[in-house]
């Protein structure tokens, strides 16, 4: 069964959102505390749907076995999927730990270690965590998540004509007919 028509909708949908939302960094916007939670959402949901649609995706590999020029816009696709996944993988773990440092997370570790100082794997997390988080925190004010969000907006973009020239044909439209000239030399 192929599900990964299911899947990759929605990660191509909400990764472009939050790519979007990025791009909006207007101070009255980025003021307001639902902006941050906002984000974080559409971004960490959709990296999980990326997730799951490289996963279905490998079943889908299957329905084409027999056909070696589509095995190899699939094999292309599937490089540029990962690329997808990566870029916003990166954004989706700096926004979720700075959410899980914004909701008390880091706290309660910070509160085990008080209990338990003895305790030195609490302290190899935390301190790992800790800093971890303060790099994410100052990457998402950073203009560094622009490029990313650029760069990941064009690798989804990239990765979702080279799927619709799996299923529709590399001639369907003048940004298909661009992408598959430029990666599959067609």
């Amino acid at each position: 069964m192929n599900l990964h028509p299911i899947f990759v909708h929605f990660p191509i949908a909400l990764l472009t959102l939050y790519s979007i939302a990025e791009f909006l960094r207007f101070k009255k916007l980025n003021g307001r505390p639902w902006w941050f939670y906002f984000k974080t959402i559409v971004v960490v949901i959709g990296e999980l749907g990326a997730i799951a649609a490289l996963i279905t995706g490998d079943t889908a590999k299957q329905a084409y076995r027999g056909n070696q020029v589509a095995r190899h816009i699939i094999s292309v696709h599937s490089d540029w999927a990962v690329i997808t996944s990566v870029i916003y993988g990166v954004v989706a773990l700096a926004y979720f730990l700075v959410f899980l440092e914004r909701e008390g997370f880091f706290g309660f570790l910070r509160k085990k270690l008080q209990t338990d100082p003895q305790e030195n794997s609490y302290a190899r997390i935390l301190s790992v965590f800790s800093l971890t988080t303060a790099f994410a925190a100052r990457a998402l004010e950073s203009w560094i998540m622009i490029p990313l969000a650029l760069l990941g907006f064009i690798a989804v973009t990239i990765t979702g004509a080279l799927g619709g020239s799996v299923v529709y044909g590399s001639q369907t439209d003048i940004f298909t007919q661009f992408v598959a000239h430029l990666f599959l030399g067609q």
